[in-house]
């Protein structure tokens, strides 16, 4: 989904952080799965993180959508890595979601990249149901939440029709844009950035909107569903 509720928040030191709301939805009829290993990584937190796997659900019974218990055969394949996050105290699955900045001209053109956040880690969870989405309904979307812990040995995921939602104010979920000018600029936010992830279709990855900094430099206002 789109990025939302937009602030500004301004630091002790002066730096100019534009905060934002995400929810990461799983579109797909099959389950979004990753575990940790007990290998070290080589990236994110070195010796401290630990290899991700992915775990892809074969449909055993043939009808086009996942069933817990019943399509129980799957293939695992690398997926990245699994750190500790010092600020959220529990663990992440790197590289989740990137987040970028580009200024826009008077007709709606992108310019230079101006403001990224490349890599973020996110603790993979089934947080909203978001069957309101979709219509029809996507078959194998359970009533109740699966994937809810986020400790050193956890199975994280995100279950069919659910979403993880990272609200304004999440430590670390921010673009800095200290003396940026004011005008108009798109903010893109890509799940999966770096392509780990096995997916159906990876189409519906990037979302993105148009947002307005103030002349002030202490606001900034946004325009729902104008991707850009």
């Amino acid at each position: 989904m789109e990025p939302k509720d937009f602030t500004i928040q301004t630091t002790a030191s002066g730096e100019k952080r534009l905060s934002f709301d995400l929810e990461t939805v799983n579109g797909h009829t099959g389950p979004l799965e990753v575990f940790p290993t007990r290998e070290h990584c080589t990236t994110g937190q070195g010796a401290n993180g630990r290899i991700a796997k992915q775990r892809v659900y074969h449909d055993s019974n043939g009808n086009g959508w996942f069933e817990r218990g019943t399509d129980i055969v799957s293939t695992i394949s690398t997926a990245g890595c699994m750190t500790f996050h010092q600020f959220h105290r529990h663990w992440h699955f790197d590289a989740f979601v990137s987040f970028s900045l580009y200024p826009l001209d008077g007709i709606g053109n992108r310019g230079a990249l101006i403001a990224s956040a490349p890599k973020n880690s996110f603790c993979v969870a089934d947080v909203h149901r978001r069957q309101d989405l979709f219509a029809p309904d996507l078959p194998g979307s359970p009533d109740q939440k699966y994937y809810t812990k986020c400790d050193r040995n956890a199975t994280q995921g995100l279950s069919v029709a659910w979403s993880d939602e990272y609200p304004n104010g999440t430590t670390g979920q921010y673009l800095v844009v200290t003396n940026l000018p004011a005008g108009d600029y798109c903010l893109e936010a890509i799940a999966d950035p770096l392509g780990n992830l096995a997916e159906v279709s990876e189409s519906n990855n990037a979302e993105s909107i148009k947002i307005h900094l103030n002349p002030d430099g202490a606001s900034v206002t946004s325009t729902t569903g104008s991707s850009c």
